[in-house]
């Protein structure tokens, strides 16, 4: 697996009426077995301030956003795999059993490595 590239972003509001700026998007893209990937991840924004306030990850010390890293995460997790390109999370449990916590040093240094 060779990542080309991974980012993130805060959703914002394109509408009054909808809650996209409640939400984070971490995006990756990746060659697996010759093919170019891409895996986009959306997660409720407040999971950074949770997993900031559990001590698992904090931006600030790291210069890093979370969502800079969290589809790497998830694809790392997965050994490079992952069905389908796009993945939802919107509970807590789920989102912090879909990384490994381990991960997240290694998961920086390709990070800054692209960058």
């Amino acid at each position: 697996m060779d990542i080309l590239y991974s980012t993130g972003f805060e959703c914002e509001k394109k509408l009054p009426t909808t809650l996209e700026d409640l939400f984070n998007q971490s995006d990756v893209t990746y060659h697996y077995e010759g093919e170019e990937r891409q895996l986009n991840v959306t997660y409720v924004r407040y999971f950074d301030q949770y997993m900031q306030e559990q001590g698992i990850y904090d931006a600030e010390k790291t210069g890093v956003p979370f969502y800079h890293i969290a589809a790497l995460l998830i694809l790392m997790n997965h050994k490079g795999y992952v069905q389908g390109n796009r993945l939802y999370y919107n509970d807590t449990d789920q989102f912090l059993q879909a990384f490994n916590q381990e991960d997240i040093p290694k998961a920086l240094d390709i990070y800054q490595s692209l960058t």
